[in-house]
């Protein structure tokens, strides 16, 4: 772990790590399954818009590191962390899929009332 960075305005705690690709992928998905264990979004306050426990992962070449290496991590982890929590998981920027979802863009909180479940 590089950095831990918590942001009580946003109540959300942002996470820098480096190291091997199979390191970061274990790191990121033991996070990522402790944070939907531990967090009730039921109780969640702050003013920035969020869909759960879990908002953003990216995974970031740095020093050796290629893009495409990052990007095998994020299908890898995307493929995981949705069968492991049930969850839905968007792959945006290099790793999109589709031209649509190659920018990612912050939801506002008109669509969160959309995708807000009862």
């Amino acid at each position: 772990m590089l950095n831990l960075e918590p942001d009580s305005d946003y109540n959300r705690v942002v996470v820098t790590m480096a190291g091997d690709s199979a390191s970061i992928l274990a790191g990121a998905l033991n996070a990522c399954r402790a944070a939907a264990s531990l967090i009730d979004m039921r109780n969640h306050k702050g003013g920035h818009p969020r869909l759960g426990a879990i908002d953003v992962v990216p995974f970031i070449p740095v020093s050796e590191t290629t893009t495409e290496e990052c990007i095998q991590i994020a299908e890898t982890f995307g493929n995981i962390i949705s069968q492991d929590l049930n969850v839905p998981v968007y792959l945006y920027e290099s790793a999109a899929r589709t031209p649509e979802e190659k920018v990612y863009q912050i939801l506002g909180r008109e669509n969160m009332r959309v995708l807000k479940k009862n």
